[in-house]
C-alpha cells in the first residue's frame, strides 16, 4: 500500500499540471479571440476604403455612360471575397500560376509539346474512367433498408423516375425502373418510414 505522502505529492503534481494546462488552453483562447477581432476590425477598415464606394451608389443609366456594365456584380464579389487579412483578392495566386504557366509554354515551345496538347489529340488521347452504362442525372441514392446484404439500392433520376438495382456489387448488374413512380416525374429525395421500413 503506498505511503500517503507518496499519494499527496501525486495529487499536487496533478492538480500543479492541471492548473498549468487550465491556464495555458485560455491565454490560448483569449489570443485567438483577439486575434479574430483584429482581424474583423482590419476587414471593415478595407471595406470603409473600397476601391468601389463611390460605383456601387451608380445608377445603371450612370454606369452605362462611365463604361461600366450595369450591374454591380464584380464589385460587390470583390467586397466578399477578399482575404480579410490582407484586403486582396486571392485569386491574385491563380493569376501568378497561370502567367507563369504561359512563360513556361512559350520558353519551352514545340519541343516539350506543351503548347500544342489539347485532350483527344493523338498525343493526348482521353481515357475512359467509367462509369461503364452511364445513366442520367442522379440526385439521391438510398440503400433498401430490408435488404441485409446491401446489394438493392434505389436512386432517383433527375430528368425523372426512381430506379431500383438488386446488385449493386456487381458492374455488370442493370437498373430498373419502379414502376409505381411516374417516369417523368423528377426525384430528389427519398426516406424511409421509420416505423415500417416497407413504406
Amino acid at each position: 500500500m503506498p505511503k500517503k505522502s507518496t499519494i499527496k505529492k501525486i495529487s499536487l503534481s496533478f492538480l500543479a499540471c492541471f492548473a498549468v494546462g487550465f491556464t495555458f488552453y485560455f491565454s490560448n483562447e483569449k489570443l485567438l479571440k483577439d486575434d479574430i477581432s483584429k482581424q474583423r476590425e482590419q476587414h471593415s477598415e478595407f471595406l470603409k476604403n473600397s476601391p468601389f464606394i463611390e460605383t456601387l451608389t451608380w445608377d445603371k443609366k450612370t454606369r452605362k455612360q462611365k463604361g461600366l456594365p450595369p450591374n454591380r456584380y464584380f464589385e460587390q464579389m470583390w467586397e466578399l471575397t477578399i482575404n480579410p487579412g490582407t484586403g486582396k483578392l486571392d485569386i491574385e495566386e491563380l493569376t501568378n500560376l497561370r502567367e507563369q504557366l504561359k512563360k513556361e509554354r512559350k520558353t519551352k515551345g514545340s519541343s516539350s509539346g506543351l503548347a500544342q496538347r489539347n485532350p483527344g489529340n493523338a498525343s493526348n488521347a482521353w481515357e475512359e474512367r467509367g462509369p461503364n452504362n452511364v445513366g442520367g442525372r442522379t440526385r439521391v441514392i438510398m440503400f433498401d433498408p430490408n435488404d441485409s446484404s446491401n446489394n438493392t439500392v434505389y436512386a432517383g433520376g433527375v430528368s425523372g423516375g426512381l430506379w431500383k438495382n438488386t446488385n449493386i456489387s456487381s458492374s455488370a448488374s442493370s437498373w430498373s425502373r419502379v414502376e409505381n413512380v411516374p417516369g417523368n416525374l423528377s426525384v430528389t429525395s427519398i426516406t424511409v418510414d421509420p416505423r415500417d421500413s416497407d413504406i
